[in-house]
């Protein structure tokens, strides 16, 4: 894995604590710098919208000089914690938000999180929930990230 992640074919991600904030070391979660790697080796499938949406959010986020880890609240998992200089974002990512279970899975667990900094969940939903709680709702293509 050193490897291919110093030839920029994949990203690491460790774990971050968000109480107590300190980085875990174990768990690590990766995302490709191309998804036609996997579309290659594996095929692609319908069913890997998701991951795929989860990627480009990642290298967004990568793209705009971020440093990100996947957070940790309590048994909870934010998917992205993106940090720059003294600016936190929290991320979400699901392809839809079609059932409360899913609703409640991406909303709630950015509201569990008791400070003020910016909560995003992004998705392919043409209904948009801007505002619910103060946490933002858009699509990948509204994701507007610069300082």
């Amino acid at each position: 894995m050193r490897y291919l992640k110093n030839a920029l074919i994949f990203h690491e991600t460790v774990r971050y604590k968000l109480r107590g904030k300190k980085v875990l070391g174990g768990f690590r979660k990766y995302y490709l710098n191309d998804a036609v790697f996997k579309n290659y080796l594996f095929g692609y499938y319908p069913s890997d919208i998701g991951y795929n949406l989860e990627n480009l959010v990642y290298l967004e986020l990568k793209r705009n000089g971020y440093q990100i880890f996947t957070g940790q609240l309590d048994a909870l998992e934010i998917d992205f914690v993106a940090m720059k200089t003294d600016k936190a974002i929290y991320v979400q990512v699901a392809y839809l938000l079609n059932s409360e279970k899913t609703f409640g899975r991406e909303f709630g667990n950015l509201l569990r999180i008791k400070d003020n900094h910016e909560k995003i969940v992004v998705s392919l939903d043409d209904i948009k929930f801007s505002g619910y709680e103060g946490i933002q709702h858009l699509r990948p293509w509204e994701l507007k990230l610069g300082s």
